[in-house]
């Protein structure tokens, strides 16, 4: 987080590194305690301060992942690979919004399927293997 500047005296870098580093720590706090809204939030602000802030936009995308707002995530997660291709972290949270992305997907196909449709069997089956890998899906209305 250093930006390499020296300090006058009687200044912090909370004083002189935008954004401060008391708004990464409320945003870092909130995440960790699980108020991904929260947290959300600061992280999309953070991001919009600093863009070119690989880690800013990751944790942004993590919020969303977590409150299923996959497009969001995926958008957060993209942009924070493309600042910092070699972060395996920020690749695999990709991955996992996209998995879950196919997961809705597989489950809306079946629910258009036909009963004893081959294609329903199949997307039921691909739907099973995405919850085995993320999870089963969250109750309606809860992130």
């Amino acid at each position: 987080m250093a930006s390499g500047a020296a300090f006058s005296p009687g200044e912090t870098a909370e004083a002189v590194t935008p954004p401060s580093l008391t708004a990464v720590a409320n945003a870092d706090a909130a995440h960790a305690a699980g108020r991904h809204t929260e947290a959300a939030e600061a992280y999309q602000a953070l991001a919009q301060a600093s863009p070119r802030n690989a880690y800013f936009w990751f944790r942004l995308g993590s919020c969303r992942l977590q409150l299923r707002q996959h497009a969001q995530a995926i958008t957060a997660l993209e942009q924070a690979v493309a600042l910092d291709p070699h972060e395996g972290r920020f690749a695999y949270n990709l991955a996992m919004a996209h998995s879950a992305v196919a997961r809705d997907a597989f489950a809306q196909a079946r629910a258009q399927l036909p009963p004893g449709s081959p294609w329903r069997s199949a997307a039921q089956q691909h739907r099973l293997l995405l919850d085995s890998v993320l999870g089963p899906p969250p109750e309606a209305g809860q992130p």
